[in-house]
């Protein structure tokens, strides 16, 4: 029996949250909605503010619905051709620029036209902030028990119209959206898991990846301009960043909600079985239409372990040393094939 209404899987850059992505498309049961889809990234300041009684500035509410409708709409070319020209320029121009940009995260996330993946998003959107603003003109007169209940209500209204929109429910199929809840927002100050309170019937799988191979993959694609940077640089602001925010998602890891499940990207691959078992029973459910036709972790296994390949040892030592606890023991696992034989991973 299917435990929630929809499911969200959420990783940070180059996390492997696309691959698990991939396995759930082979369930009849699971329906996975195109593309990546953010419109979380706008509600965790309402929520979390909302959710502890505070009340948000009707300048800042007004932007955020703002910022949240446009995410339906493409942009202009001149606009895409401006931002792909932009991120690509040196750090230094990029900080100068900024100052006359009001956000360049949103516009990033404005390129994405969920109005077109997703009709309805940007009447979903709108209804959302209509009961969002009435829920902050009557803040003041709410418990937290009373405000957690009309914050859900919201949500899963919202939640509701954009799956309608994609999701035929005579099949009773469960939506399955990429990034909807990310785990940066949801680990981080002030959210600490409120996006995971205020909503019990969406499933939250959250994906994590040994921190070295994540920072070598990054500089492989190219994400945050870490391969423009000099080594040295590139390894202390990843350090810098990523540490923080996995010692808020470590800390919470420990006592998760019912909701929220945590996959390592390795244990896909070297414990697809017990992995695949977890997720299944977590999601409640059964019928695997078409094993590894969209996942196979034979395949999948030559994107683990890159920081043997990377050239410059000094970086990885330095991870090591700083986010210890963030590596996989590679050293100790196996891929074994269901034909005869086994694959043994770093083996020649």
């Amino acid at each position: 029996m299917n435990r929630f209404r929809f499911v969200t899987v959420g990783g940070s850059v180059s996390t492997g949250s696309t691959p698990l992505i991939d396995m759930l498309r082979e369930y009849t049961e699971l329906k996975v909605v195109e593309g990546e889809f953010r419109p979380g990234d706008y509600l965790y300041e309402l929520a979390a503010n909302f959710y502890k009684g505070l009340r948000v500035n009707t300048a800042t509410f007004n932007e955020l619905k703002q910022h949240a409708v446009n995410y339906g709409d493409r942009p202009t070319l001149p606009l895409s051709v401006y931002y792909k020209i932009l991120i690509r320029l040196p750090g230094p121009v990029v900080n100068m620029l900024n100052r006359h940009v009001s956000d360049m995260s949103r516009l990033m996330f404005a390129k994405r036209g969920y109005e077109k993946r997703v009709p309805g998003y940007k009447a979903a959107t709108g209804m959302l902030f209509e009961r969002l603003a009435d829920l902050d003109s009557r803040l003041d007169k709410l418990s937290r028990e009373q405000r957690t209940t009309v914050l859900t209500e919201c949500l899963e209204q919202f939640f509701d119209m954009v799956s309608t929109s994609y999701v035929n429910k005579n099949t009773g199929q469960i939506p399955v959206f990429d990034q909807m809840v990310n785990p940066n927002k949801l680990f981080s100050k002030p959210g600490e898991m409120i996006m995971a309170r205020l909503l019990p019937t969406v499933a939250i799988i959250v994906v994590t990846r040994d921190v070295r191979d994540q920072y070598c993959d990054m500089i492989r694609k190219g994400k945050k301009r870490y391969h423009q940077l000099e080594p040295a640089e590139r390894v202390d602001r990843y350090i810098n960043e990523y540490n923080r925010r996995y010692g808020d998602m470590h800390r919470q890891l420990k006592d998760l909600p019912e909701n929220v499940l945590h996959v390592r990207f390795e244990d896909l691959i070297f414990h697809y079985q017990d992995t695949k078992k977890r997720v299944e029973e977590f999601l409640g459910i059964q019928e695997h239409r078409s094993p590894r036709k969209h996942f196979d972790p034979l395949f999948a296994a030559k994107n683990t372990m890159l920081y043997r390949k990377h050239e410059n040892r000094e970086e990885i030592a330095k991870i090591e040393q700083s986010m210890g606890q963030w590596l996989y023991p590679f050293e100790s696992v196996t891929v074994k094939s269901e034909v005869p034989g086994t694959v043994r991973i770093g083996e020649s």
